[in-house]
């Protein structure tokens, strides 16, 4: 690559990390026979069991932490392979903002140092949370549209980058050499990007998905905070057992589409609620009618599967949520700007929908969630899609004591170390 550093010397490895085998995009990721497998097509909820080292829907876990000697560990994930630590890392890069959240929930916000990209990261979630806070315009931005360059990375110097090999490999101008470069003379890489939707390249042959929840136990392995997922975790359950006690008769419930409005070209991109990965994983205890469950078509990254407001009006679903609507305000894909609704304003066919008439037509969350991203989105998706039942939408900020789905102050405790 360009920015290849051959004058520089050769610097030793940090003291406190060591890394496994090579990534290579092509075989075995990361040499990591006992954490590889073929890819599950699971829901976020609802793991292969063959493929999976918990049970994703009751927290139940067999670790892939080991000891590494008296104060060592190791931590194991697709498609890093095995990371050895002998000291928790006190900084850390991300690149998906996903990793933001995990971090914040695990109590180690505090440590970024440098994230994707320049202006601040949504984080109104946590404005409902005492104690809970962070300010991403203060962090240093590593990306500006295109290949990530190096040198910024060996500037911020951290003490791991929670960055995806082979999203580095394929969509960020890495290289297999650029990987081992940064892994070896800076610190390790350790994300996994593809569980969001289960699209990893097909060249990543042995790529593992996981649910939120493992991931989850990764992250909090690596921090050495492992009891905070399954505080989490009990709260998130608590919360969709006493949703899915209120939830109408299936036969009451309203169809819902959860879709991209671009308003470049003025059409609708539709997703299916129940694919696999844990981006859409706030909607799929609500037992939604899916508007798409038997849809051809489907949102990908080459934007083929559209429907424009003829195609949509066929299908007519009671409910639209607008994926990535809330947060991310300068994203053409993820923003319910005025645009928008100027343009379905200005559109007869557009005004004929069901949704806009009744104006069920709604801000959804990101599939960028961690824990507590994971927690409101929920609870924010119930009352859309059931307001008789849990109450009105109205945006992020904190409804009314009575209409709480969980608890404010027990998620503020469990980021804080009160477990």
């Amino acid at each position: 690559m360009a920015n290849e550093r051959p004058d520089r010397p050769e610097p030793s490895r940090r003291d406190y990390v060591k890394y496994g085998a090579a990534v290579g995009v092509g075989g075995p990721l990361a040499g990591c026979t006992s954490d590889a497998g073929s890819s599950s097509r699971a829901t976020d909820d609802d793991p292969a069991a063959e493929n999976e080292t918990t049970d994703g829907d009751d927290g139940g876990t067999t670790s892939d932490e080991e000891s590494t000697g008296d104060t060592g560990y190791s931590v194991t994930m697709s498609p890093v392979g095995t990371v050895e630590f002998d000291a928790v890392p006190e900084t850390a890069v991300t690149f998906d903002d996903v990793w933001i959240d995990h971090l914040v929930s695990l109590g180690q916000g505090d440590k970024l140092v440098a994230k994707a990209r320049d202006g601040e990261f949504f984080g109104k979630y946590y404005d409902q949370l005492d104690g809970v806070s962070f300010d991403g315009d203060e962090v240093k931005a590593i990306w500006g549209g295109e290949a990530i360059d190096k040198e910024v990375l060996y500037e911020a110097d951290a003490d791991v980058h929670h960055i995806d090999p082979i999203r580095a490999i394929e969509y960020l101008g890495f290289d297999d050499a650029d990987v081992e470069e940064v892994r070896s003379n800076i610190s390790p890489l350790f994300a996994n990007r593809f569980s969001r939707s289960h699209n990893a390249p097909e060249s990543a042959t042995d790529y593992r998905y996981y649910t939120l929840w493992e991931l989850a136990e990764k992250f909090a392995q690596l921090y050495q905070v492992p009891d905070r997922v399954a505080a989490y975790k009990q709260v998130r359950d608590e919360m969709v057992a006493d949703i899915e006690s209120r939830l109408p008769p299936e036969e009451e419930r309203p169809t819902v589409g959860l879709v991209v409005f671009w308003a470049d070209d003025e059409k609708w991109y539709p997703y299916r609620i129940n694919s696999p990965g844990f981006g859409r994983a706030q909607y799929q205890h609500l037992g939604v009618n899916d508007a798409f469950d038997d849809s051809d078509k489907t949102y990908n990254a080459n934007y083929e599967a559209a429907y424009d407001h003829e195609a949509m009006l066929e299908i007519d679903p009671d409910i639209l949520i607008q994926n990535f609507g809330i947060g991310y305000p300068d994203s053409g894909a993820g923003s319910m700007r005025q645009a928008v609704y100027d343009l379905i304003e200005d559109d007869p066919v557009a005004q004929e929908l069901t949704a806009v008439k009744n104006d069920r037509f709604y801000p959804g969350g990101t599939a960028f969630q961690g824990p507590i991203f994971n927690l409101f989105q929920i609870e924010i998706a119930a009352k859309q899609i059931y307001p008789g039942e849990f109450g009105e939408f109205n945006g992020v900020g904190e409804p009314p004591e009575d209409e709480r789905l969980f608890d404010r102050q027990r998620v503020s405790d469990i980021v804080n170390g009160d477990i």
